[in-house]
């Protein structure tokens, strides 16, 4: 864990910079205010809805439904029982700090409740955990907005206002819907390519420009403090911000992070909950309790206070959440990958076991000539593989942000998939599930052969029996299997025998891992 800490610090320490351009823009006259009302608008109902789209459509995250529901409900369940929890203590300890009144705790417990859910992890969880988590993160921040209306709102102003969902059905949200519809629908690989480039460019945008409001509407707080309202009784500035440091940067860390570790939640959601577990008060209670008629004063306090302490305690905890989690081997730059490793996904119809003899033509290579055509005819019986599995098709795959393939082999190690298999090695690739030939979808699973799954957490994949056309891949790997499966399919173009689409399969053997060999189903 020690050694994940300079890489967080420094991760940590850009956002807070970005943070701080924005501040020092706005003190400079750079950024006015009159200015933040259009770039939130164009920030909320633009550029973060393509962000959203492009982080949830295709991402194999969702291929489980727990994804769907748990983060959200994960969500709303840390606001709420963070803000109940630091409210009651502030009751508790009121005259110790100053918190006399209804008002003053409900506002402590509304702002110590509230952790930075938003842009802050967003760069964070990127950078460290990749696409798929930042997918994840999207919709357990619907479950936070749904608290933040409901509990946060009810809590301070006394009952919840009349359009408090419209709060909640935002562009992020409605766009959150969209993009699991497309995902149920399958319609993904029909996205054109221009509206893509689009939706890239305009996301690219989205993080450093709500970076820049942010540090800039923080620098307005800091510097408007005295404007605020205050009714006089809660004059205990070190008591107020010493009791929301020890709960937002310290008890509250470990009950999240004991929560993530007890409950059956996803990969995906425990990589969450590692970064928002770190997270300091947002800014946003400061705006909420001055709207609702709570203590501005108390949520400046928090806020500065657990935001300044955070610069330190972000990148332990962070740090301590990926070893207490188990998340080491999932860090971007923490998996290690074999040589046979598949490559980024290619041109459609280039690889995989739909190509075609409309490939790319290559310059030949060793490794090309390596890849023998000589193929041998055999009868093989049925076989279950047990492992991990998408469904895919070569448009998604031509696409890298959309490309499947590649995550699943990135799972399948990070995760030590062959660890909980009888029979790790040969390691099987299966194609199969074949919707229309070469030009549908199919599914691939990568595993190893068993009797039967170990784990429910385990797809399995029957190998048909029937006749085989096998191929040899020898050379240096992927290079050689890439260049085995475009010879396979120019073979089939000019041969007697006529490819059965039932079931294709790679068989990675580590004793000799040079060659792989690959069978091809045929009538």
């Amino acid at each position: 864990m020690i050694d994940q800490i300079p890489t967080i610090l420094g991760l940590t320490v850009a956002v807070f910079l970005v943070m701080a351009i924005g501040g020092s823009a706005r003190h400079l006259g750079w950024l006015t205010r009159k200015a933040d009302e259009g770039m939130l608008k164009l920030c909320i109902r633009v550029l973060v809805p393509c962000l959203i789209f492009r982080s949830v459509v295709g991402n194999p995250a969702f291929d489980d439904a727990t994804n769907i529901y748990m983060p959200p409900l994960f969500g709303f369940v840390s606001v709420a029982l963070g803000t109940l929890i630091a409210a009651w203590i502030a009751r508790v300890t009121g005259r110790f700090t100053g918190m006399l009144s209804a008002k003053t705790y409900c506002s402590f417990g509304v702002c110590v409740g509230i952790f930075n859910y938003g842009f802050v992890p967003l760069p964070l969880v990127e950078n460290l955990f990749g696409p798929e988590a930042l997918g994840v993160l999207f919709l357990h921040n619907v479950g936070v907005e749904l608290a933040i209306w409901t509990i946060c709102v009810g809590l301070v102003a006394g009952g919840l206002s009349k359009d408090w969902w419209k709060h909640v059905a935002n562009p992020p949200s409605i766009t959150i819907v969209v993009s699991l519809t497309v995902n149920f629908l399958g319609l993904a690989p029909y996205i054109p390519e221009m509206i893509d480039q689009v939706m890239r460019t305009l996301s690219a945008a989205a993080i450093p420009m709500m970076m820049l409001l942010i540090g800039a509407n923080f620098f307005d707080q800091i510097t408007g403090a005295g404007a605020d309202a205050t009714d006089g009784k809660n004059e205990n500035l070190w008591g107020t911000a010493g009791l929301a440091v020890l709960l937002r940067c310290g008890v509250f860390p470990v009950l999240y992070l004991l929560a993530a570790a007890m409950l059956p939640i996803s990969r995906e959601l425990k990589q969450v909950a590692a970064i928002e577990a770190a997270m300091p008060a947002a800014v946003f209670p400061i705006v909420l309790t001055r709207l609702y008629g709570g203590e501005p004063r108390i949520a400046l306090r928090v806020t500065i206070a657990t935001t300044i302490v955070g610069l330190v305690t972000i990148p332990l905890w962070i740090s301590s959440a990926i070893g207490v989690l188990g998340l080491q081997d999932t860090l971007l730059d923490a998996v290690v990958l074999p040589d046979d490793f598949p490559p980024e996904s290619k041109p459609p119809k280039a690889t995989g076991p739909d190509s075609s003899s409309e490939a790319t033509p290559t310059t030949t290579t060793p490794a090309n000539e390596a890849a023998a055509l000589d193929p041998e005819l055999v009868e093989l019986d049925a076989q279950t593989i047990a492992g991990l599995k998408i469904n895919t098709n070569n448009l998604i795959e031509s696409n890298s942000l959309t490309g499947k393939i590649r995550q699943l082999y990135k799972r399948y190690f990070a995760e030590k998939i062959g660890d909980q298999l009888p029979n790790p090695s040969p390691r099987y690739a299966v194609y199969h599930n074949y919707q229309q030939g070469s030009d549908g979808g199919y599914a691939l699973l990568v595993g190893g052969a068993v009797e039967a799954a170990p784990s429910d957490q385990l797809e399995t994949a029957q190998i048909a029996p029937g006749k085989y056309l096998k191929f040899q891949a020898a050379g240096k790997q992927p290079e050689a299997v890439i260049q085995a499966w475009r010879q396979i399919a120019a073979y089939f173009s000019d041969s007697p025998h006529r490819r059965a689409y039932r079931t294709d399969f790679e068989r990675y053997d580590d004793q000799v891992p040079e060659t792989v060999e690959i069978y091809v189903s045929i009538e």
